[in-house]
């Protein structure tokens, strides 16, 4: 190794020493910052998570439930970790005998952490790329014969659908989609809906934790429901991990697949895959996966751990490296605080605007019902006369997928709504700017 290369370790040492006591600075003030929350200092603390993250000064961003963000540390440390990688720093460490990369990143660290965050074991969790893979592995894999039927809502991902109609064709499986409403009374409305849609030939019922109008299922209920009645459940965690509590143990589903995207903070192509240990062996992997044993080499379709989902080509190491500082930053702050804070946030824009008579939100302000998100419409409206306001306003919002069925309209009349949502680094000032552009919305188009 020559004199360069010498200078060059050294001054990568000197930053990693920095960026470690500087770490460590920022969890020691973080901490003080927590005992001031428990002291009530609230818009003190909030405001030390929003310096966490690197915030537009011109924008609001209210549309993290379509494409989250990380915080500064994530973002640097995934530019370090796939530095490394690209210049093989870890083989350079191994052959030189020297320190590797702490421990916390690494990927048994990661499966660890995201097992603790959904009220899993490690080995009972596989790390994907994003949610679809897992939704994918159950919807196409799940052993079902002809004639047996899949229970999934009309609010799903649409792509879904398109995976849905392939298993139709491929093994005879029947669909059956049941309507979801929007808004409704009570997590009964949704328990009846299910309930009245299944047959004696479901096998598979389908539902999101958090669907996109920001409705909150009660996810236990649908599972003890569907178990009562023959069939396994499928959460599709995606909009809750980060957002409201999930223990994939309490919801007591069979299977559950969540990307850390969105709320939950971390990097784009991290995801948690779990499926109740005692189903493993009947789930084929989406992807071939093996084992060598003794020169030859051994399928493991209907081996009984997780790690044969984990068989996918080409994927993101560094970013899974990062999926425990990602997730550990929302468990200091605690998901209970968090899911307060979106629902105060939620609140104070929602009660403003709802004395407008044409504002119609698709989720009923309830804390059992709504945290963060709310997908809504201006009634009689065109929304593209209503997008151009918002980005006058700076205000960056999302839409739903085309649904239908909203609101007591016809089912043939599907449509777009609005989605706007609430983040751990949302400013009261940010909800009030999304009040002000609808209010002018309203004003000028009402």
């Amino acid at each position: 190794m020559n004199e360069s290369s010498n200078i060059n370790r050294r001054n990568w040492m000197k930053v990693a020493l920095a960026s470690a006591a500087m770490s460590s600075l920022e969890v020691e003030g973080f901490s003080k910052q927590l005992q001031q929350l428990e002291l009530g200092q609230t818009d003190d603390f909030w405001e030390s998570v929003r310096q966490k993250f690197e915030v537009s000064p011109d924008a609001v961003n209210l549309v993290t439930s379509v494409r989250g963000v990380t915080t500064k540390v994530v973002r640097e440390g995934l530019a370090s970790e796939t530095e490394r990688l690209n210049v093989f720093q870890d083989l350079l460490d191994l052959l030189y005998s020297k320190e590797p990369r702490p421990p916390e990143r690494s990927k048994a660290t990661a499966r660890q952490t995201t097992a603790k965050f959904i009220g899993a074991l490690p080995e009972e969790v596989a790390l994907l790329r994003n949610t679809t893979e897992g939704v994918t592995t159950v919807l196409m894999n799940w052993p079902l014969e002809r004639g047996d039927e899949i229970l999934v809502s009309s609010a799903e991902h649409f792509p879904y659908y398109d995976t849905l109609a392939q298993r139709a064709a491929r093994d005879g499986i029947i669909i059956r989609k049941f309507h979801y409403p929007a808004p409704v009374n009570s997590h009964e409305d949704i328990l009846k809906a299910i309930d009245q849609a299944m047959t004696d030939k479901t096998r598979l019922v389908m539902i999101g934790h958090v669907v996109l109008t920001g409705q909150i299922n009660a996810a236990r209920k649908i599972a003890d429901l569907a178990h009562s009645r023959g069939a396994k459940l499928l959460v599709d965690g995606v909009l809750s991990v980060g957002h409201i509590e999930t223990d994939v143990k309490t919801m007591d589903c069979d299977f559950f697949a969540a990307g850390f995207h969105k709320w939950g903070g971390g990097p784009r192509g991290t995801a948690v895959f779990y499926i109740r240990p005692d189903l493993v062996e009947n789930l084929p992997p989406l992807f071939g996966a093996y084992q060598e044993k003794d020169g030859f080499y051994q399928p493991l379709w209907n081996d009984d751990r997780m790690i044969k989902y984990e068989t996918f080509g080409a994927h993101p190491d560094a970013h899974y490296m990062l999926l425990a500082e990602a997730l550990g930053f929302l468990d200091e702050i605690g998901i209970s605080r968090i899911r307060k804070r979106l629902f105060q946030l939620t609140s104070r824009w929602v009660n403003r605007v709802s004395s407008l008579d044409r504002f119609r939100s698709a989720v009923r302000l309830h804390q059992d019902q709504c945290c963060g998100l709310v997908g809504w419409e201006l009634d009689g409206i065109d929304s593209k006369k209503i997008w151009p306001i918002l980005r006058e306003h700076y205000v960056l919002v999302g839409s739903t997928d085309t649904y239908s069925g909203f609101f007591g309209i016809p089912k043939n009349e599907p449509r777009r709504l609005f989605i706007a949502n609430a983040g751990i680094f949302t400013s009261e000032s940010d909800v009030d700017r999304l009040a002000d552009a609808i209010e002018d919305a309203h004003r000028r188009l009402g």
